[in-house]
């Protein structure tokens, strides 16, 4: 399987869940997210809210690792 299929196939599920399917709009929520959760976490000093922040960081990560992989492939 070649690289261009294997991001297609991403763009592809990504549409699915990304609201009015745009992957841009997807991009910033997921963004937003761990920033606030990050921010509460700063502020109260709650560690939950840190660890509740991580996944969402991490997928946040991985969107724009996708996007930028993508053009060199």
């Amino acid at each position: 399987m070649t690289y261009k299929t294997y991001f297609d196939k991403i763009d592809a599920e990504l549409l699915k869940i990304s609201p009015h399917r745009d992957i841009m709009l997807l991009r910033v929520i997921a963004a937003v997210i761990p920033v606030a959760l990050f921010g509460l976490d700063a502020l109260y000093d709650l560690p939950v809210l840190y660890w509740l922040g991580m996944p969402f960081y991490l997928f946040c990560l991985t969107l724009y690792l996708e996007a930028l992989l993508k053009p060199f492939c």
